[in-house]
């Protein structure tokens, strides 16, 4: 599905690294409702808006450069409703006092599915892998490969070969 619409944040300075939410709003066609929550922490195993944790906000609100901020926002018609959720960092802009934020992500967000992907890609934008779990990740993929082409005994010896490494 094609969104016809997206989330914008306008952010006013107030000192070196602090804003404030001046407006949160919705471009384009959609029934334009749109609330905000500052994530500190997504649990990926929550299938639903309680995955994010965080302080809600509304204009008026402090953010800092750096934070995650989600807005989910009813993008459908009042014929076809629909809910878009989407996630903005708060970076900072030189040239202006006040400004908007375009979202770097935006997921449709009605039924469970499409949320319980929502929240894995979020997780992963805000969380990304360090190079142990890639690394981990690899390997648990390389001994499946082999248990399903070899069987027991070469993953056993690809265990060996890895403590012995």
């Amino acid at each position: 599905m094609v969104i016809a619409a997206y989330a914008r944040m306008t952010i006013r300075k107030i000192e070196d690294g602090r804003y404030y939410i001046t407006r949160l709003h919705l471009k384009g066609k959609g029934r334009g409702s749109v609330w905000a929550k500052k994530i500190t922490k997504v649990d990926p195993s929550k299938e639903n808006g309680y995955a994010f944790e965080g302080e809600f906000l509304r204009e008026g609100s402090v953010v800092e450069e750096g934070d995650w901020v989600i807005t989910v926002a009813a993008t459908g018609s009042w014929k076809y409703p629909a809910n878009t959720i989407f996630l903005f960092r708060i970076e900072g802009n030189e040239e202006e006092d006040e400004f908007e934020i375009e979202s770097v992500g935006e997921w449709e967000w009605n039924a469970k599915g499409e949320k319980i992907e929502a929240i894995q890609q979020i997780y992963k934008i805000i969380h990304p892998p360090n190079e142990e779990e890639v690394r981990r990740e690899e390997v648990r993929k390389a001994i499946l490969r082999l248990y399903e082409k070899y069987g027991e005994m070469a993953v056993e010896e690809m265990k060996k070969f890895l403590n012995e490494n």
